[in-house]
């Protein structure tokens, strides 16, 4: 259990790095008013990409497929082997719940099934910024105490620190224009 929990939080991390990057992006075309003037098509695939890719990775979180290695079936194992455990490890019923049939996790879960992963039912209103941060911030929140409760290891924060000037990327032109 401990090695599924420790890949586990390899995922998260890398979810946070894409959903802290995604915020960061996001925040650098806001404050640009030259943007606003421009042809959105780029921007908008994009936002799509990132919402998308983020849709996708809570998803495979929160996956109740027997066969995968979510964090949804990751506790499905572990509510069969509670008594491995000293702490007892309560409300594990409750945190699948949470998972996989309340909002925001649930919203998201229906859009990745029914219109980023699969052609579907397109009627379904995607989610909110601030639903898809909160999605992650439960993820965060049961990453923390299940290893908190199984390893004694707590992890306070997920979102890695970027390294190196990843921003330098948007201080240069990409498309140099001809003088002539």
């Amino acid at each position: 259990m401990e090695s599924w929990l420790k890949e586990l939080n390899t995922e998260v991390t890398e979810i946070f790095h894409d959903l802290n990057l995604f915020k960061e992006i996001g925040s650098i075309v806001d404050k640009n008013q030259e943007l606003k003037s421009m042809d959105p098509t780029a921007l908008e695939w994009m936002q799509k990409s990132g919402v998308g890719n983020l849709v996708i990775s809570i998803g495979r979180i929160c996956d109740t497929s027997k066969k995968s290695k979510s964090l949804v079936t990751f506790l499905e194992k572990l509510k069969k082997n509670r008594s491995l455990y000293p702490s007892g490890l309560t409300d594990i019923e409750e945190d699948i719940k949470v998972l996989t049939k309340e909002n925001p996790c649930k919203k998201i879960l229906e859009l990745r099934n029914n219109f980023v992963a699969h052609i579907g039912n397109k009627d379904i209103e995607p989610p909110t910024y601030d639903e898809l941060f909160e999605g992650f911030q439960i993820i965060e929140k049961f990453m923390k105490k299940y290893n908190t409760e199984i390893t004694d290891n707590y992890i306070v924060d997920f979102t890695p620190t970027i390294q190196g000037d990843w921003q330098q990327v948007f201080t240069i032109p990409w498309i140099k224009k001809d003088p002539n």
